[in-house]
């Protein structure tokens, strides 16, 4: 209830098969209806703000160069609010030979004007 309030939502992306979970609220964020959107990165990657994917791509692979954690604000289009920006803190899980398995994510609207 209070992640709904405060339109925080969770979410994680499997790197090696490309899968994404959402909450319920990451789903509202994006004005998504989780009953027929079959979600995975490359979807993901489409309802960023077009200008903004290359920010977001690249911001995540530092992330998993530098072995960091990231903070970003990006642009999406919601399909009944217009553009709104999005605040996604980020961590890579590596395995133990060091390689990237998956990627935990908190997002919420960021509604400070830029």
């Amino acid at each position: 209830m209070l992640k709904k309030i405060a339109s925080l939502g969770n979410w994680e992306w499997d790197m090696q098969t490309n899968e994404l979970s959402w909450s319920d609220e990451i789903y509202n964020i994006f004005g998504q209806d989780k009953k027929s959107l079959e979600i995975n990165y490359n979807v993901f990657l489409e309802l960023i703000y077009k200008e903004d994917r290359e920010y977001v791509k690249d911001s995540i692979s530092q992330a998993v160069s530098l072995k960091n954690k990231y903070d970003i604000i990006h642009r999406i289009v919601h399909p009944k609010n217009g553009i709104i920006h999005v605040r996604e803190i980020g961590s890579i899980i590596f395995d133990n030979n060091q390689l990237p398995i998956k990627n935990d994510r908190n997002s919420s609207r960021y509604n400070k004007k830029l």
